[in-house]
């Protein structure tokens, strides 16, 4: 039983992004690898053979991140 316990885990986490509504323009919050939590807006998205990655830009910085690292999607403010 034990060893289901991480599918398990990583179904949900999976369902949960792949749920998430965000696309280019959309303000998010990321958990970057260094584990550092940072505002970003998506500026592209993009379908690779390993899946999908974003674009995302962030003060100065420009970087590419998987979906999953998005906590948070941001109200848009209008």
């Amino acid at each position: 039983m034990a060893s289901s316990f991480p599918y398990l885990l990583f179904a949900s986490w999976a369902e949960y992004t792949h749920n998430m509504d965000y696309s280019v323009g959309s303000r998010i919050r990321v958990r970057l690898y260094s584990g550092k939590v940072v505002e970003a807006e998506i500026s592209a998205i993009t379908n690779q053979s390993t899946g999908r990655k974003l674009q995302i830009v962030y003060g100065n910085v420009t970087a590419s991140i998987n979906p999953a690292q998005i906590t948070e999607v941001l109200p848009t403010s209008t």
